[in-house]
């Protein structure tokens, strides 16, 4: 019988022999899911021997793992700011960037008079939305997520239910960009925020494995990547009120073009932030308070 620490070992060689990439981690990662144990508890039971009613779901993940199939889509669930989501092919995979625009925006509402109407531009699995219902709690009067999939708001209404979140709170509905009759019913909001597709279309096949498993709709920001941002933008006075602000997640070199989109249309105070890694990568627009 191998050894939890063997069975990591081994595992980790035949991911890196793939290129996959955090191999070690990926293992570990799917070792507790067989285990149903956290990560951490690993590095207790490194001793602990490993039959083949553990062995057997754990090569299937491996093997699915070294095809290269996302971690997230083989654990089921995806971690974000510190809550658990479910997370599989019908939306974008959650990532570490993403989580510094909802806490971005939940500094910047916070600074607002209550109570707020928050929108989600396509949504996917819901976790910017939900993530801000859940941050602003009763600051909050709505919090509407929209997405023109129908899979992807099948994903978001699931989590929104792992959350616990009400559906009065927290309403799911289709609508493409802000076209749609439920984006109306609300309006006009204090927060708008999305993660549109912002990837110009002839990248989209020299992308990493992992992202290419996410839905293509999430990815393809047409020519330049802006095409969604752009209609966004061209539509957002009519929906945002005089106080309220809109903010982006966007692409590496984008930052200051969507800027330039935000005050063609009428909203005059932008901000551009960096990520963690210093990439210009999120924009927030307000309207004039006057």
């Amino acid at each position: 019988m191998k050894s939890v620490l063997e069975t990591i070992q081994s595992g980790t060689d035949y991911l890196e022999a793939r290129d996959v990439p955090e191999a070690r981690l990926s293992m570990e990662h799917m070792l507790a899911k067989v285990l149903e144990c956290k990560r951490m508890d690993l590095y207790l039971m490194f001793d602990r021997p490993l039959g083949e009613v553990e062995l057997t779901p754990l090569r299937d993940l491996l093997k699915k793992r070294g095809q290269r199939v996302p971690l997230q889509h083989l654990l089921g669930t995806v971690e974000f700011c510190g809550r658990e989501f479910g997370c599989d092919e019908r939306g974008l995979i959650a990532r570490s960037e993403t989580e510094e625009l909802v806490i971005e925006a939940v500094r910047r509402a916070k600074e607002m008079s209550a109570p707020l109407r928050v929108l989600d531009i396509g949504t996917g699995s819901g976790v910017i939305g939900l993530s801000l219902a859940a941050e602003l709690g009763d600051l909050a009067e709505v919090v509407v997520l929209v997405d023109k999939s129908a899979d992807a708001l099948a994903l978001a209404s699931e989590n929104r239910e792992r959350l616990g979140l009400s559906a009065e709170q927290v309403v799911v509905g289709e609508s493409d960009l802000l076209s749609g009759d439920i984006v109306a019913k609300f309006a006009p909001y204090d927060v708008i925020v999305s993660n549109p597709p912002y990837i110009p279309s002839g990248e989209i096949a020299g992308l990493q494995a992992e992202v290419q498993a996410d839905p293509v709709m999430a990815l393809d920001g047409g020519a330049d990547g802006l095409d969604l941002v752009r209609s966004i933008l061209a539509s957002t006075p009519a929906v945002l009120k005089p106080h309220g602000f809109i903010g982006f997640e966007l692409g590496a070199g984008q930052a200051n073009e969507v800027a330039e989109i935000a005050h063609h249309h009428g909203l005059a105070e932008t901000t551009i932030l960096g990520d963690m890694a210093g990439i210009d990568r999120f924009v927030f627009a307000s309207r004039s308070k006057s």
